[in-house]
Formats: C-alpha cells, sequence, structure tokens
C-alpha cells in the first residue's frame, strides 16, 4: 500500500492490536502492532498511543523484532553483489521513500537472485516502509529531519553506495545522521531543499 494508506492504517490500530501487512514469497510476514505493555529494558517515557512494533514472522512461526540496521546490513551485502544494479537500487528505494507504494515497485525485479544474501529484495523494501511510518506515527522527539524518516532513507542511500565499510556504516548509523549530500534537498528544514529536484539529484558531486 502506499505511505498515505500505511499511516492511516498505523494511526487507527489499537492498543494492543495487530495488523499484518505484508507476506513475502519466501512465507516471511512483516506486521505492525501496538503494544499495551512497556519493555524492562525501555528507558526513556513510553506512551502506549503512540509507540508502533515492527514484528517478522518466518514461516515456521519464529517471531523478533527487526530493527532498522537490518535493512541497512541487508543492502551493503546486496550492493556488493550485483554492482551493476547499483542505480536500480537507488530508484526502487527512493519510490517507497516517496510514497509509493512497494508492492508496485518491487515489481519486475522478482528474477533478481542474491546467492549471498537470504532476503529477497522485497524485504527490505518493505522494511524500509514500515519503519517510515513507525517513525512518523512513534517519534515524538523533534527531529533535524522533514520527513523524520528521512534519516533511515539518507544512511539506506549510503549503504547502496557502498561507500563505507559495514563497520563503519553501522557504528554511523547508530550515532550520527548521514551526509548530508545524501538529504539536503529532501529535508523541508535544510537550506538546500528542493522541491523540484531531479531524480537521483544526490549522485552530482555537487550538492
Amino acid at each position: 500500500m502506499r505511505f498515505e494508506e500505511l499511516e492511516r492504517k498505523a494511526i487507527e490500530l489499537v492498543v494492543g492490536g495487530s495488523i499484518e501487512l505484508y507476506r513475502l514469497s519466501n512465507g516471511i510476514t512483516l506486521s505492525l502492532r501496538r503494544p499495551k505493555k512497556v519493555g524492562s529494558g525501555l528507558k526513556r517515557s513510553y506512551d502506549v498511543e503512540k509507540n508502533l512494533q515492527i514484528w517478522h514472522k518466518d514461516k515456521d512461526g519464529k517471531e523478533f523484532m527487526p530493527n532498522h540496521l537490518r535493512i541497512l546490513i541487508d543492502l551493503y551485502f546486496k550492493q556488493l553483489e550485483r554492482n551493476d544494479l547499483r542505480r536500480d537500487f537507488y530508484h526502487l528505494f527512493d519510490r517507497i521513500f516517496y510514497g509509493e507504494d512497494p508492492r508496485e515497485a518491487v515489481k519486475g525485479t522478482e528474477n533478481i537472485i542474491f546467492k549471498e544474501t537470504r532476503m529477497p529484495l522485497e524485504y527490505p523494501m518493505y522494511l524500509e516502509q514500515l519503519f517510515m511510518v513507525e517513525q512518523t506515527v512513534g517519534y515524538s522527539h523533534e527531529s533535524q529531519f522533514d520527513p523524520k524518516y528521512l534519516f533511515l532513507h539518507g544512511w539506506v542511500r549510503v549503504a547502496i553506495s557502498g561507500e563505507n565499510e559495514i563497520d563503519k556504516l553501522l557504528w554511523s548509523a547508530t550515532r550520527s545522521p548521514p551526509p548530508v549530500r545524501f538529504t539536503c534537498q529532501d529535508n523541508k528544514k535544510h537550506k538546500r531543499f528542493n522541491p523540484r529536484k531531479k531524480q537521483l539529484w544526490y549522485l552530482d558531486n555537487e550538492v
């Protein structure tokens, strides 16, 4: 579904509720949940009316909550294996960022096989959209980005670029905002914001 529809569904999700959103070709399902209780490890304030959780369920029933680093790890190794598709990866994930239904964006990629990564390309695409809505609905703190999920998408672009080793990529993505050249023209809070930007503008040498 498109981002606006997913955002509406997330906002309407009742406390204690769950909604399955995507089922992958390998049987994995991805869902959103609004838990009733705070986890014991959470130290900051907790609002059950806003908190969202993303859940991954294997076809054998095993469940866990992935985090955004899983997207970056998967994409980093996908671009290493299929460097010839790097520009296509940028296009695909930008389509998600700009609001398109990932089920539409992923069409035509079904025959792309990755020998070094377990997940099909649809997996990080669906996950990014889910984290986008989780950050929109659940993140109540001030952000230097508008939209807030540009923080994540900037790092997605960096992962696809392959310019950082995986160690540096993950370290930086948990502590710092992405390089401004990957975000400025999409960030409404930045002086270089450009509502008429061209596709893949961040690949230009000058920003």
